[in-house]
């Protein structure tokens, strides 16, 4: 069961992927980072608020850091993407 969560969030990176390749804009990063927000939450479990496995944080101070290192990493598959538009 946790290698299919794993599993489907590298599908969800892909999916970026693909349709950054496929000329779609680039608002799509924003909504792309909060699906990945989740899926990184539900991917973590019960111990998503614990930051460096440390003792647990505020949940909206964490959430607003998965957030960004979400939307960066939606950023970054959008850039990947279109490159690999780009070069086909």
């Amino acid at each position: 069961m946790e290698n299919i969560k794993y599993l489907a969030f590298y599908a969800l990176l892909l999916v970026i992927i693909v349709l950054a390749a496929m000329g779609y804009h680039w608002l799509l990063i924003f909504p792309a980072a909060v699906v990945l927000s989740v899926a990184y939450i539900i991917v973590k479990g019960n111990d998503w608020k614990q930051v460096m496995g440390k003792a647990e944080m505020n949940s909206a101070v964490v959430f607003i850091g998965v957030l960004i290192s979400q939307l960066v990493l939606a950023a970054i598959c959008f850039g990947l993407g279109k490159l690999i538009g780009l070069i086909f």
